[in-house]
């Protein structure tokens, strides 16, 4: 099954898109770009509601807001939509690489805001290392609202939009590379990369075992067995908590199954550390499981 990463504002329009994706067999991660601290956490709180009701996961939420307010600040500012959906789409190729996804998907319509043209929807596409999928592309916004009455987001969704609490009051409607381009010159792109994937919350997806059912893992569990080495080097607790947390019940089956095809003759692995820390939490998975089936 194809993957593809959701860009989550928290509105009507991104939450159906990744409904309708989903529909057409896209399996969706989610990931929300928030402006704190310019706006307080509601975005992200409702970000993580959607996906959590309309089957989005992982999800994810980077903090993005300083780095947003060099591009308003630094750049020309009709253009700061523009740079900011670029910055937004390179920071989510990068996540979708991490999680195995092979697109993006967004919840841009044409022309339904004075940004959302198609000059500068070919421009924010040259930022991706993915295809990016816009499944409302043609769609107006009573037809996206009503969908999301339908398919139960609407009460989530409904409040201000946060996305504009930066931006210019006349945004530039038709972009050209090269001008974008000029303006990313006046700040560090890879720089500002960096420091926002290193502000990323990783949120449990469906079922997390720590979080639902803290009685199902064995006495002494994970934080015993894997506790940091004489030199101080906790990398297998981190890799044990990441694959602990936010995968999927069937995903989960597929994990046991090839962990039984990476052990040797006699039960153990044949792989150090890394696996076994996976093996660790997979065992304990395969308890909580077994408890679930």
């Amino acid at each position: 099954m194809k993957h593809g990463l959701l860009l989550l504002s928290g509105g009507f329009d991104s939450a159906v898109a990744g409904w309708m994706m989903r529909q057409r067999g896209l399996r969706i991660a989610a990931v929300h770009f928030s402006s704190e601290p310019f706006t307080d956490d509601a975005p992200e709180r409702k970000s993580r509601a959607l996906a959590e009701q309309l089957g989005f996961s992982p999800f994810r939420a980077v903090r993005t807001g300083p780095q947003f307010a060099q591009l308003a600040e630094r750049c020309n500012h009709r253009l700061y939509y523009v740079l900011s959906k670029r910055l937004m789409m390179r920071l989510a190729s990068r996540i979708a690489a991490e999680l195995g996804c092979d697109s993006l998907v967004t919840g841009e319509s044409l022309g339904q805001v004075s940004s959302q043209t198609l000059d500068n929807l070919m421009v924010i596409d040259r930022a991706s290392a993915l295809p990016v999928l816009r499944p409302l592309l043609g769609m107006d916004k009573e037809d996206i609202i009503r969908r999301a009455v339908e398919i139960g987001s609407y009460e989530l969704s409904k409040g201000p939009e946060m996305c504009s609490v930066l931006g210019p009051r006349n945004p530039a409607t038709r972009v050209r590379e090269e001008q974008v381009l000029r303006e990313e010159q006046r700040v560090d792109i890879a720089a500002m990369v960096q420091g926002s994937a290193e502000h990323v919350v990783h949120r449990p997806g469906f079922i997390s075992v720590c979080e639902r059912n803290p009685e199902g893992l064995r006495s002494g569990g994970l934080a015993g067995q894997l506790a940091p080495d004489a030199d101080g080097d906790d990398s297998c607790l981190e890799l044990a908590l990441r694959e602990l947390n936010g995968i999927e019940a069937d995903v989960l089956e597929v994990l046991l199954g090839e962990l039984e095809d990476e052990r040797g003759a006699h039960g153990e692995l044949q792989r150090p550390c890394a696996d076994d820390a996976r093996a660790l939490v997979l065992g304990e998975l395969d308890v909580f499981l077994g408890h679930t089936r």
